[in-house]
């Protein structure tokens, strides 16, 4: 999606306009009644998020890793938090064999190891034995982690009686720190929720 603008003259309650680019780059205008924002992390020109939210020292990262047989079947079916100075992690497994590990960190404590990501590593095996144990002799599957540090971490949305507002689902209502699966969970929820309100014929507002 390009763009998302309320029709001139409309209330709360009245049409939107959505301009869509497809694959091949062509724009297509689309018109309804009311409009759901679901964009992810990804902010929409015209409904950017607040770049602060209440937790703004936390720098998210992301590594795959193939684990040796004896250990992935002791991880199969479980998601693990791991705790160490400065952060947390989960590790879990995810579809076609590899393990996730999301690990998020504060922006002064990843800053002490130089923003080396095996310096952290070692950080986290060394204050948890147990995950030194799962990641013993595993292979990881991307040159470097993932890293995200501009996340609004807190986040909530708020909506204004007097503009128009698009039904912000997932990410674009709240955003909390990183932990495998519960930012789906939210943005399943929020869907749901939606969806519910909207066939009661509910408004934005009252959803938010």
């Amino acid at each position: 999606m390009e763009e998302l603008s309320p029709q001139a003259g409309c209330e709360a309650s009245g049409r939107w306009r959505a301009r869509i680019r497809d694959t091949t780059q062509v724009s297509t205008v689309v018109e309804g009644s009311e409009a759901f924002l679901a964009t992810g992390r990804h902010d929409l020109r015209g409904w950017q998020r607040s770049a602060e939210g209440s937790q703004n020292k936390l720098v998210a990262l992301k590594m795959y890793f193939t684990l040796l047989p004896d250990q992935h079947a002791k991880l199969a079916g479980h998601g693990e938090l791991i705790l160490y100075p400065g952060g947390y992690a989960g590790l879990q497994p995810v579809e076609d064999g590899p393990v996730n590990l999301c690990a998020l960190i504060t922006r002064q404590k990843l800053h002490s190891f130089t923003s080396h990501w095996d310096s952290l590593l070692n950080h986290m095996q060394h204050h948890s034995p147990h995950f030194a144990q799962r990641l013993s002799g595993a292979i990881p599957m991307l040159e470097r982690p993932l890293a995200l540090s501009s996340i609004p971490y807190g986040y909530l949305a708020s909506v204004s009686l007097h503009e128009p507002s698009p039904w912000k689902l997932g990410d674009q209502t709240a955003v909390i720190p990183s932990f495998c699966g519960e930012g789906k969970a939210i943005a399943l929820h929020t869907a749901h929720r939606a969806a519910e309100l909207y066939l009661d014929g509910s408004s934005p507002i009252v959803f938010q």
